[in-house]
């Protein structure tokens, strides 16, 4: 399965990589998504969390200082996809952190990456499905958690008719913290077992 959806990216990254490289928009974290990492990694197995853009990086302010507060020994590693919730994860970041773009999804790039990170956990805001990194974490005992989570109409629909694929993949999440009580029941239909999930509502 994993092998298809890496056919199924390499496919997809063939199309719309000499678009953005024609019109522009390839911004200087395409080495980060290659999976060269800058020099200034912390150590001691720092939490990782990925916030994809603007909105999610926002939103785990609060969460961000709580976990400081709870573990003051611990780095900070935040990853997102666009440059400008790269920006407003730097503002989360202090001395010591690493704020970087998260890696292409090709199971040979985040292998090295989460062998290079190994944090201690790793933190997704809300409900994003990146298969390979998922199972690459997993596989090396490493707890993944979503916060935040949501899954909307268009989404359902989406997982709805991949289910078989999904479970395997979902299965490898150890938590779930969901906005509400219809997020939930839409994990639950989707093969996430009830006692892995949590209403937490809207940070």
């Amino acid at each position: 399965m994993f092998l298809l959806y890496d056919l199924i990216f390499f496919l997809i990254a063939l199309i719309y990589i000499p678009l953005y490289l024609l019109r522009g928009k390839m911004h200087s974290g395409l080495w980060q998504r290659l999976g060269f990492l800058p020099r200034e990694i912390p150590f001691g197995r720092p939490i990782w969390i990925h916030a994809v853009s603007v909105g999610e990086a926002m939103s785990i302010r609060v969460l961000v200082s709580e976990l400081r507060k709870m573990h003051p020994e611990k780095k900070f590693i935040f990853s997102t996809v666009t440059p400008t919730g790269n920006k407003i994860a730097k503002g989360l970041a202090s001395a010591g952190d690493a704020v970087i773009y998260l890696p292409f999804d090709f199971s040979f790039i985040v292998r090295a990456v989460v062998k290079r990170i190994e944090p201690s956990v790793f933190i997704l805001s809300e409900t994003e499905i990146w298969p390979n990194l998922i199972r690459a974490l997993s596989k090396r005992k490493i707890p993944i958690i979503t916060v935040n989570g949501r899954i909307s109409d268009r989404s359902l629909r989406g997982y709805s008719a991949i289910k078989f694929l999904l479970q395997p993949i979902l299965k490898c999440i150890a938590l779930f913290c969901v906005q509400t009580e219809q997020d939930k029941s839409r994990l639950e239909a989707l093969g996430v077992g009830h006692e892995k999930i949590k209403i937490t509502g809207n940070m």
